[in-house]
């Protein structure tokens, strides 16, 4: 039976094919205007014939088997049903993660995580070990995440990530977001990073350097609570505003009265070109943002310290613990890019209600210069405002086995961190850091970090040399 049926739709087709030639062939009568399907047609008598013969052959074909075209066309039906019933199955497949979809696409699944694993050497002084101790080299899995995401409908999404970098499994994001809620926007419930600074609000997998700038030792990352995000301007303009406790384990649980915060972010986009049809076909874009936050401080204690960017040093400034009463920090951020060029810097300012009296006030600040050597731009998350994942022009890592260069990119960041006020030193920090990255493909890297590190106490100096290398995979 169905050998018939191709039979029969091969013979149909060369017929029509046949005809089309012969149709073709006499084209546009006089003047350009295509014949009216009425107007008598003269074609030559070998070709006429050649069409009845071929008539006469598929009329020879159907008529024996004129009984089973009801047969062909119910198992045409058949075959139809099947692939409607596959259709209602769900749909697996990989993207930047496996992925499990309903056909209609109203939930989905995504599971996935990251491997970063890191190289360090250091070496400091004999003035900067006196202070801080002798800098040893090492390796760690600085990441080693598993994480689920999914929706339902436009209406919900949730994630569910831990980290067992260190042998333990700690909560990072945590959290149900309900969207698109009448005159609030989305609502978030759960663990997951507070509204804090634009490098905290980066990524670890797109951040450019290794490790992010001391400066974050004024922020906040991660908090347990509820907040709101809001987005203006066709995604132009985005507000965060939420509540939080700070967790006291892993699993981001607290107890207690009065450990709460409150924290917002707002940012911006006065230049928004991400086509570059306005700058020469060069993807432009300037970001402008601001944050603050308030909160109580836990047990009436609070502490700053910071590592060199290198996560297994010991910290080279560190305040101690001291008695305060709350902490309020505002800071201000910007970002340009320009085609392969992306600039960032930030402002952070943490001033102390402390019992102590004086009130110490500490601050921050970086800047960061990027260049893309293989042509690639920044790209930006509008929705979170903040810098996004680069995808290589040209992949080193292709389906098939090829290979291409990939993206390669050079970074500089100068930062300082000044921890001394009043009776409090805890010390300043200068660093100098010097990136390549390598990126294989839109999920892989291979970055090398050097950096120069300098530290100030009253009466003594000191500085480190530190090298780092990352593997890093998302999957």
């Amino acid at each position: 039976m169905i050998a018939f049926a191709l039979t029969l739709l091969l013979s149909v087709g060369g017929l029509v094919a046949d005809a089309a030639e012969v149709i073709g062939a006499r084209g546009p009568v006089a003047g350009g205007v295509e014949a009216d399907p009425g107007d008598t047609v003269t074609i030559p008598r070998t070709e006429y014939d050649a069409l009845l013969r071929r008539i006469e052959r598929i009329e020879g074909l159907v008529g024996p088997h004129a009984g089973n075209l009801s047969a062909v066309q119910a198992l045409s039906a058949r075959l139809d049903a099947g692939d409607a019933r596959a259709a209602g199955g769900l749909r697996v497949f990989y993207k930047d993660g496996l992925r499990v979809e309903d056909p209609n696409g109203d939930v989905k699944l995504k599971f996935g995580g990251r491997i970063h694993f890191t190289l360090t050497h250091a070496s400091g002084d004999s003035d900067l070990e006196q202070q801080v101790g002798s800098l040893e080299d090492g390796a760690e899995f600085r990441r080693v995440r598993w994480k689920a995401t999914g929706s339902v409908t436009d209406q919900l999404d949730w994630a569910a990530e831990y980290d067992f970098a260190g042998g333990d499994a700690s909560f990072k994001d945590m959290y149900l977001r309900f969207k698109q809620v009448p005159y609030i926007g989305n609502v978030m419930v759960g663990h997951f990073k507070e509204p804090s600074s634009l490098e905290e609000a980066i990524s670890a997998a797109s951040q450019p350097l290794i490790e992010r700038s001391p400066v974050t030792a004024l922020t906040h990352s991660e908090g347990t609570g509820v907040m709101t995000r809001q987005v203006f301007a066709g995604g132009r303009m985005q507000a965060q505003l939420g509540v939080f406790r700070d967790s006291v384990n892993a699993q981001g649980a607290d107890a207690g009265d009065g450990e709460n915060a409150v924290s917002a972010r707002v940012t911006g986009l006065p230049i928004d070109d991400p086509t570059g049809n306005n700058h020469g076909g060069r993807p432009t874009l300037l970001h402008l943002g601001a944050h603050a936050s308030r909160r109580s401080v836990d047990g009436d204690m609070i502490r700053f310290r910071a590592r060199p960017e290198a996560h297994q040093l010991q910290r080279f400034v560190d305040t101690g613990s001291f008695p305060a009463e709350s902490v309020e920090v505002a800071g201000a951020e910007i970002a340009f890019v320009s085609g392969p060029l992306w600039i960032q810097a930030e402002l952070v300012d943490s001033q102390v209600e402390s019992e102590m009296g004086g009130d110490p006030e500490f601050s921050g600040h970086y800047i960061l210069v990027a260049y893309y050597l293989t042509g690639e731009s920044q790209p930006y998350d509008r929705g979170k405002g903040r810098m996004g994942r680069a995808k290589p022009n040209d992949p080193f890592l292709k389906p098939g086995g090829s290979r291409g260069l990939g993206a390669w990119q050079l970074v500089m960041r100068s930062s300082t961190l000044d921890l001394n006020d009043g009776t409090i030193v805890g010390g300043n920090l200068r660093d100098t850091a010097y990136g390549v990255n390598w990126l294989l493909d839109d999920t892989t890297r291979i970055m090398f970090n050097y950096i120069r590190s300098h530290l100030d106490r009253p009466a003594f100096g000191g500085h480190g040399d530190i090298f780092v290398v990352a593997f890093q995979k998302d999957f």
